[in-house]
């Protein structure tokens, strides 16, 4: 049975979402770190020795160009992540947020893309990694679109961050969180390798 959370009502909208997350990860390490490996991709060589620096709702700017606004960017030592955040099911990617091809058939530069290259080229590791709701229109769309990058990616859904966030091993707010999130989502329903999270390795690191 879903519960009531303290968060009902006062969250609404991507930013909100994005935010509260952010403020849990930096108030629970064991939580955050949790969290940063659930979107961490594949093969990204990010090494967690302390909880990394975590911004929302950043302008990406390099010299002379702005390639748009991250939704969420983690950043540690010299690796770069950044978290692009769907939360309503029929929201569209922005034209900063299009990983098509172009006419070559090679991967558009620009917008995330481009700034994200543009920090590769100064010696950071970087990857790009996409949240949304398993239920969200363009994701499959858009996960073929990452997969032809070459830069590490990663595509996870709320229900996952929901799983995770409801494990007993992290703190009270977590798992108001965990419970928000399955009232949000209410179509939610969890995969066999999402209920494991409750008990994996990676739910329990702490």
């Amino acid at each position: 049975m879903k519960q009531a959370s303290i968060f009902e009502g006062v969250v609404r909208g991507e930013d909100s979402h994005t935010n509260l997350l952010r403020n849990l990860m930096l108030a629970d390490a064991p939580y955050g770190m949790a969290v940063c490996e659930l979107l961490r991709p594949t093969g990204f060589n990010l090494q967690f020795t302390e909880l990394p620096d975590i911004q929302t709702q950043v302008t990406l700017a390099t010299p002379g160009l702005n390639h748009g606004r991250a939704d969420m960017l983690i950043e540690s030592g010299s690796a770069v992540l950044l978290v692009e955040v769907k939360t309503a099911l029929y929201c569209d990617l922005t034209d900063n947020q299009d990983f098509g091809l172009d006419d070559q058939g090679k991967p558009k530069l620009k917008g995330y893309v481009s700034y994200l290259k543009y920090r590769q080229q100064q010696g950071a590791y970087v990857g790009l990694s996409l949240l949304a709701p398993r239920s969200w229109v363009h994701r499959e769309t858009i996960r073929r679109q990452l997969a032809q990058l070459d830069i590490p990616t990663q595509s996870r859904t709320w229900e996952q961050v929901c799983t995770l966030s409801l494990n007993p091993h992290f703190g009270k707010l977590a798992g108001e969180f965990g419970a928000f999130l399955e009232n949000d989502f209410m179509d939610i329903s969890f995969a066999p390798e999402e209920v494991s999270l409750l008990t994996s390795e990676l739910g329990l690191k702490a």
